[in-house]
């Protein structure tokens, strides 16, 4: 059996429904094509931000729905109190959605400090490549299971990520290797918290962004997952 998360693993084994069953379960995240989601040139950034007329010294991205389990309103909120601490900051939403979305969630955007665009899917590794941090929040109910493709991605950008706990492996990952920033509480002095440690975890510049590929490379890539199905697919033909 073929999971996604070590604590999905963890929650089966605790069932003890497997224990007297000659059946192992093996942990495979979704991955990413690191080639893809690499590191692409200045030249590209600047024209693909320049196409959507972005202009921004500091930008964080979500890409993603804006309904079902994913918190808008919450990464909105720690736009805001980011954006107190650099009024330079800007927050792109890269989605596929109506902004009908977000007004029926009495959700507003200030056109001077957010964008909004729908993006071409082949737009998306350059225009991630331009993020200073990658943001998604995500509604943990039940999500122990769960691997989000975007950390994946922002990771293979060389991009931190500001993550919230309780999905998945998420938490363990970010936190145990440097790679972005977890919120433990939405609330304001949380974020003010951990705005403070983004911020200075950003001063690390190229040294930030190699671990960040470092650890998309070990831990989410499709290379990663092509040798853990190999192993697997071994294992049961001999």
């Amino acid at each position: 059996m073929v999971v996604l998360t070590e604590k999905h693993r963890s929650s089966i084994a605790d069932t003890g429904y497997f224990k007297d069953k000659n059946i192992s379960i093996s942990v495979i995240p979704c991955c990413v094509d690191m080639e893809r989601f690499g590191d692409y040139s200045d030249i590209r950034k600047k024209d693909a931000l320049k196409k959507y007329g972005i202009t921004a010294d500091m930008l964080f991205i979500y890409p993603g729905k804006l309904g079902t389990f994913y918190l808008i309103k919450e990464m909105m909120d720690f736009f805001e109190c980011a954006s107190g601490k650099n009024q330079n900051l800007k927050f792109l939403i890269l989605t596929q959605d109506d902004i009908e979305v977000l007004n029926k969630k009495k959700i507003s955007i200030d056109s001077q400090k957010a964008y909004f665009i729908h993006p071409l899917y082949e737009e998306i590794p350059v225009l991630l490549n331009c993020a200073d941090a990658g943001i998604f929040f995500i509604n943990p109910y039940k999500k122990f299971g769960s691997s989000p493709i975007k950390l994946g991605e922002f990771l293979a950008c060389g991009k931190p990520v500001i993550i919230n706990s309780g999905i998945g492996d998420t938490e363990e990952l970010v936190r145990d290797n440097r790679v972005g920033v977890v919120i433990k509480d939405f609330n304001k002095n949380e974020y003010m918290d951990k705005i403070k440690e983004l911020f200075e975890l950003l001063q690390e510049g190229k040294t930030l962004a190699g671990r960040c590929r470092a650890v998309a490379r070990k831990y989410l890539s499709l290379e990663m997952g092509a040798d853990s199905y190999r192993r697997i697919y071994s294992e049961l033909t001999k």
